[in-house]
């Protein structure tokens, strides 16, 4: 007897065996190619409609996507007026249950693939944890496609290595063609690297620019 599985959003998409990877059924994301965005834009940055020429990133609070999981089809509308869409970025962290990091994996994977299968452009956000995390915290990610990944939150020198030793293993594991770099660069870093400023060193320019303006335009007499 066949019966509706309203949670955990099944009742949208149940994907098959095939569309899936890995000991977790993680959802597969499909590669894609650079995108054409001249500036990336934090989700939770809502007053105006996205632009074409925008790409959207994750690297926000995880409360602030959770919403994207709670209610995935209102956001449809929204994100495809974007150039393209990061995959959610929820935190997988080193003292966290491995279940919940799974569970996070697992999310971002299911939203990721569904966007794709409306004709958004996905750009796969890369995200690990500790070693232990990476039986599985590359399932379901693309081989040789446009990746992006966040060094914010990496600074501390003990938490470098850590940063380090998930980046080698992604190259190791999906030999990127690219890496969009959101934050810090590290010297140790190798690839492809295309890094992005941070949305608050944008706005924090935009500022300075237009306080600059209104400092000449004073000085005139």
């Amino acid at each position: 007897m066949e019966f509706s599985r309203l949670y955990e959003n099944l009742s949208k998409w149940f994907p098959s065996p095939s569309e899936c990877a890995g000991a977790y059924d993680i959802p597969v994301i499909a590669p894609t190619s650079e995108p054409d965005v001249t500036e990336w834009i934090p989700f939770n940055d809502l007053s105006k409609p996205f632009k074409a020429t925008q790409g959207i990133h994750m690297f926000v609070d995880d409360y602030r996507m959770k919403r994207l999981w709670a209610q995935p089809d209102r956001y449809l509308a929204i994100l495809e007026l974007a150039g393209c869409v990061a995959s959610p970025d929820f935190s997988i962290y080193q003292d966290t249950p491995e279940a919940l990091n799974i569970y996070c994996h697992y999310m971002k994977h299911w939203l990721a693939a569904y966007w794709q299968s409306y004709g958004i452009k996905v750009i796969p956000t890369m995200g690990w944890g500790t070693k232990k995390s990476f039986s599985w915290c590359f399932d379901g990610e693309p081989k040789n496609s446009t990746v992006i990944v966040s060094s914010i939150g990496w600074g501390k020198e003990k938490d470098i290595r850590g940063f380090l030793n998930g980046y080698d293993a992604m190259l190791e594991k999906l030999t990127p063609s690219k890496i969009l770099f959101y934050g810090q660069v590290f010297d140790e870093c190798r690839g492809n690297i295309q890094k992005i400023n941070p949305f608050y060193n944008i706005v924090a320019k935009r500022r300075k620019g237009k306080a600059d303006a209104c400092d000449e335009f004073a000085t005139i007499p």
